[in-house]
Parts: C-alpha cells; sequence; structure tokens
C-alpha cells in the first residue's frame, strides 16, 4: 500500500490540497480487504461500502479561507473523491473501469490555538454507482 500527499498555496488564502492511494494484496481473508467509503475515503457513502483486494483512490481539495482571526479560520471546501476497488487474482487494468465517484462542499473551523484542532462538516453528492446525498461531520483534516 502506498499513499502520496500533496498541497500548494496559491496565495495565503488558497489552499488546494490532494492525496492518492494505491494498495495491492494477496490472500482472500474478509478482514484484510481493502474497505473504501465513508468519511475519510468516499465521502458521501457509507463507512466501507465498498471492499477489495486492491484499491485505488484519489481525493482532492480547494480550500479557500472564508475568514480569520487569531482564535479561529473559517475555511470552505470544494472537494472530489474517485476510488474504485475489486476482486481478482492480480492487480489489473479492470480496476479503473466504472470508478466510485463523489463531490461535494464543505466547511472547516480551525483552532490555530489548540494542536490539530478541525471541525469539519461536509455534504456529498455521489455519482456512481449509485446518486444519493451524504453529510459527514467529524474531526481533523484526513490529508
Amino acid at each position: 500500500e502506498t499513499r502520496w500527499l500533496g498541497a500548494w498555496l496559491p496565495t495565503p488564502s488558497w489552499n488546494i490540497a490532494a492525496q492518492a492511494q494505491l494498495g495491492t494484496k494477496s490472500g482472500h481473508e474478509v478482514q484484510h480487504k481493502f474497505y473504501l467509503g465513508g468519511l475519510d475515503t468516499l465521502r458521501g457513502f457509507l463507512d466501507g461500502q465498498f471492499r477489495g483486494d486492491h484499491y485505488w483512490l484519489l481525493n482532492a481539495e480547494l480550500r479557500p479561507t472564508l475568514w480569520h482571526s487569531p482564535l479561529a479560520v473559517l475555511q470552505g471546501n470544494v472537494f472530489a473523491d474517485v476510488a474504485k476497488t475489486w476482486d481478482e487474482q492480480r492487480f489489473s487494468l479492470a480496476g479503473f473501469e466504472r470508478p466510485t465517484i463523489s463531490t461535494g462542499a464543505g466547511v472547516r473551523v480551525v483552532l490555530p490555538r489548540i494542536y490539530r484542532a478541525v471541525i469539519r462538516l461536509d455534504v456529498a453528492r455521489t455519482h456512481t454507482p449509485v446518486k444519493q446525498t451524504g453529510i459527514a461531520f467529524g474531526l481533523q483534516q484526513f490529508f
């Protein structure tokens, strides 16, 4: 399993962040599969809704600062999550057909005086394989 994280600040009030993950495993034990969906992978879907022996995942976010003070920062968030899980004997190009997609928007309240304190609320619209709307509330940026 491997993970890449990146961020770019084109201006002091605009933050662009992205991550890519890729994983593969041998064996077919259910407890060792990769589970995607939910607050920290594919927003708008249920936690662990998708599972497989192999996966890839891309998340991208545009995070503009909407308001800033020494005690708190209000940050907007527009995002896209794209991923795929599948079962096969080996990692193959079949894993790139019909990916799972969600997009959405949210807000973050960052408390700079408390180490790593971020409160987040996201509303996601799923596009494939089912269309639904989900709300995610959590702590911390997950990437």
